[in-house]
């Protein structure tokens, strides 16, 4: 009969090294450590159009308010120095009719200059 190897009992752990193992490199998609911060999500751009659009339509609708708005009251104040004209006795119409056209001429000078300034956009300006 052949000699046949001897039989040793199975060791549990095959895996017994001199030096404990390094940690396993990470794997693609393998996540390491403390669990990372979400970032917002985007607003949802509407059929309408985007944010910038929106706030460059809402300040447009709030130069035509403000627009009838300064129509109005200007039409107003021209039919009150037109009635004032009108009513003043004949004797005071010459200088009614003085004061009206300072009055326009004021009113003219006033829309068209700080007006028109105050409405356009300041251009940026380098300073020191």
């Amino acid at each position: 009969m052949a000699l046949q190897t001897p039989q040793r009992p199975t060791i549990a752990n095959v895996d017994a090294y001199t030096r404990e193992q390094s940690p396993p490199s990470p794997l693609p998609f393998q996540r390491t450590g403390t669990t990372q911060g979400t970032a917002p999500i985007p607003p949802v751009v509407n059929p309408a159009g985007t944010p910038a659009f929106q706030a460059v339509i809402t300040k447009l609708e709030q130069i035509e308010r403000e627009a009838t708005l300064r129509r109005a009251a200007l039409e107003s104040y021209a039919k009150a120095v037109e009635a004032f004209v009108r009513n003043s006795p004949e004797e005071q119409k010459k200088l009614a009719q003085e004061i009206q056209e300072g009055t326009l001429a004021y009113l003219n000078q006033y829309l068209s200059g700080p007006l028109l300034q105050s409405s356009r956009p300041k251009s940026p300006t380098r300073g020191p």
